[in-house]
C-alpha cells in the first residue's frame, strides 16, 4: 500500500489498471497522518485515468472509506503519497487497505449478475431483510435507495446485457 512512513523528500506510488464490463463501484479505506494540510507537502492523491478525485493531508484521521463509480472500460487506479522534508521530516504517511470493486446488480455476492440477484432483490424489497446480501451492489440505479425501481433496471440488465444509465 502506498506509504513512505517518514522517508525524507520521497514519493510512493500504487497503480492498478482494472477493465470492467459495467458501471462498478470502488471503494477503500485510507489513513493519513501528516501536517493536516492539503498543500503541496505531504500530498495524498487518489487519481482515475489521471483524474484527481481527491487529495488529502491530515494530522491524524481515523481510517475513512471512499466509494466512487467507475463507468465500464479500462481505467488506471492511481494512490501516491510525496513527502517533502523540509515540514515534518518523520512520521507522516498515507495508507490505504480494502480495495474492492462491487460488480453492480451483483446483488448475492456470488461474482456474476443474473437471475439470482433479481430473485434475491425482489425478496430484499418485499421483506426488508438483507441477510446475505450485497447492498452496496444492490442500487442498480444510483439513486442512493434500493427499492423496485432497482429491481426494474436488474431484470433489464439481466435480458439486454446493459444498464441504461
Amino acid at each position: 500500500m502506498p506509504s513512505n512512513a517518514g522517508v525524507s523528500n520521497s514519493t510512493s506510488t500504487l497503480s492498478t489498471t482494472v477493465t470492467l464490463a459495467s458501471k462498478t463501484t470502488l471503494s477503500f479505506d485510507f489513513k493519513a497522518w501528516g501536517e493536516g494540510t492539503n498543500t503541496v507537502w505531504d500530498a495524498c492523491v487518489f487519481a482515475i485515468d489521471g483524474e484527481e478525485q481527491f487529495k488529502y493531508g491530515a494530522l491524524q484521521n481515523d481510517w475513512e472509506t471512499y466509494s466512487v463509480e467507475i463507468p465500464a472500460g479500462t481505467h488506471t487506479l492511481t494512490w501516491s503519497y510525496s513527502k517533502d522534508s523540509s515540514v515534518n521530516p518523520n512520521g507522516d504517511f498515507f495508507a490505504v487497505d480494502n480495495v474492492s470493486l462491487g460488480l453492480r446488480g451483483d446483488v448475492n455476492n456470488d461474482g456474476k449478475v443474473d437471475i439470482n440477484d433479481v430473485t434475491a432483490l425482489i425478496g430484499f424489497v418485499l421483506t426488508g431483510n438483507d441477510s446475505g446480501l450485497n447492498l452496496s451492489n444492490a442500487d442498480v440505479n444510483s439513486s442512493n435507495n434500493v427499492d423496485i425501481n432497482d429491481v426494474t433496471a436488474l431484470i433489464s440488465f439481466v435480458l439486454t446485457g446493459s444498464f441504461s444509465s
